[in-house]
């Protein structure tokens, strides 16, 4: 003795998966639906992160740059200035006068500085740009980029006892705000 619902959805079933028919219209749309949904909610984060990763990067450039500066004032006696980029080619310690002798006499790496999305530069307690106004600082990155970009007059700059501040024309940031405090500075 057979349940008949059970003969009755074992042929039903059997049926089926002889004949298979696909998906139906609905079915695809519903797909399509739930993934453009998702790549809706998914792209603005990962735009954000991009950006996120960008501004650290401009952080710690600013950061370092500002530390080989300093290093260099202590063994030379003079912070440099000017802006680090690919043209900062070999040359002795000393011989170019400005930014790249930071590179020249080993305080920061050779490295494709163009390509960064932020344009470094060493400073001589000076401000940087109209982006970041006033300010004795070391070091700055200034984000480069279209003058349209949201992010285009955005940088970071560095004072001389290490603090970082953010400055520019991006969301949230008006005139300079710190960033980071060395430990045991108080904050201005």
């Amino acid at each position: 003795m057979h349940n008949t619902s059970y003969v009755t959805m074992h042929r039903a079933i059997n049926r089926y998966s002889e004949n298979p028919r696909g998906f139906t219209l609905i079915e695809l749309l519903v797909v399509v639906l739930l993934i453009g949904v998702l790549a809706g909610i998914a792209v603005p984060y990962y735009l954000k992160t991009q950006e996120i990763s960008k501004a650290n990067s401009g952080a710690a450039l600013a950061s370092m740059v500002a530390t080989a500066n300093r290093m260099y004032a202590v063994d030379h006696g003079a912070l440099l200035t000017g802006a680090l980029t690919s043209a900062c080619t070999a040359g002795a310690c000393g011989s170019a006068g400005n930014a790249c002798d930071l590179i020249n006499c080993g305080y920061l790496s050779r490295q494709d500085w163009s390509s960064n999305p932020y344009s470094v530069q060493a400073l001589n307690n000076a401000s940087c740009g109209s982006g970041c106004p006033g300010g004795s600082y070391v070091a700055c990155a200034m984000r480069q980029g279209s003058a349209s970009s949201t992010y285009s007059g955005w940088g970071y700059v560095v004072d001389a006892t290490g603090a970082e501040y953010a400055c520019g024309s991006a969301p949230g940031i008006s005139g300079v705000t710190q960033v980071n405090a060395v430990r045991g500075m108080p904050r201005p």
